[in-house]
């Protein structure tokens, strides 16, 4: 018997209750579960004498034992974790990523490219730089889709109502495609398309009309809605049309614009990840 994998994150401060619902429905629908548990060590802290061009770095004398202590936690927090998922029989693997915070993103990446998709639970407790960095790997360097906001597995990962943000971009396109499974499996459907232009360079004649199309042909219950923002940001406009139709889950293309410029002038995507009233899968 064949299954995919979930990968889910915590961190050592997380109370590993949080992935019981993960738990509950990964047993439910027979896919495996990959638990990566992120530490981050403390920065590695020196001084120089300036005594000469040779001279040495000096380490604080309680550096190493700092390391040990935090290491120690992530290892504790390792065996809770596996400890809790023996218990109810869970197929899972557990992953000690105890690292720096500069290789977060390689760290994610290199458990999510044998993963097939990735959440983040609302009750994680990573930093704000801890978790923009767990995005980072997962959208920037990884090839699977990533769920955030995730309050219940059962309506986020198996939603009778989706609400597709569509925009004819790349990453949009990639999204759709990651979420097909999902997709089939859903209800209702609806995929949105905000101020389309229309021109064939730009959304087409009748934008949207070719990808509803095709997801019908393939048996997507597909209904097409053309918005105008009315002047919102278009994050904002999403989250408004999703709620309108009861959408448990958004579908969406991330970054379209540069990681950078979202984080300085803000965006769809940095708007859809700061939201918390619903479940976003997001593919770069």
């Amino acid at each position: 018997m064949t299954s995919k994998t979930l990968l889910t994150f915590i961190d050592q401060s997380d109370d590993v209750a949080i992935i019981k619902p993960i738990m509950d429905w990964v047993q439910t629908n027979n896919w495996h579960l990959t638990v990566q548990v992120i530490g981050i060590a403390s920065p590695s802290p020196y001084y120089v004498y300036a005594m000469s061009p040779y001279s040495g770095a000096v380490y604080p004398d309680d550096w190493h034992e700092q390391i040990e202590a935090e290491a120690k936690e992530v290892s504790e927090k390792v065996d809770e974790v596996e400890s809790l998922l023996q218990k109810e029989g869970v197929n899972a693997t557990v992953i000690n990523s105890f690292c720096e915070k500069y290789s977060i993103e390689e760290c994610v990446a290199g458990v999510a490219k044998i993963s097939n998709l990735a959440v983040l639970s609302q009750g994680n407790k990573f930093s704000p730089d801890t978790h923009s960095r767990v995005i980072g790997g997962l959208l920037f360097r990884s090839p699977i889709a990533l769920l955030v906001n995730m309050k219940n597995p059962v309506s986020s990962l198996s939603p009778k109502k989706i609400f597709i943000a569509w925009d004819s971009s790349l990453q949009a396109s990639k999204a759709v495609h990651q979420a097909l499974p999902i997709l089939f499996g859903a209800e209702e459907v609806t995929l949105g398309l905000f101020d389309p232009v229309m021109s064939e360079l730009i959304d087409g004649e009748d934008p949207g009309a070719d990808v509803a199309q095709w997801l019908s042909r393939q048996g997507c219950k597909i209904t097409l809605q053309q918005y105008p923002s009315g002047g919102r940001e278009i994050g904002e406009a999403i989250q408004k049309r999703a709620m309108e139709v009861g959408a448990d889950l958004v579908v969406m293309g991330a970054f379209g614009h540069s990681r950078m410029r979202e984080r300085i002038f803000g965006g769809t995507t940095q708007s859809m990840l700061e939201q918390k009233d619903i479940p976003v899968l997001m593919v770069h």
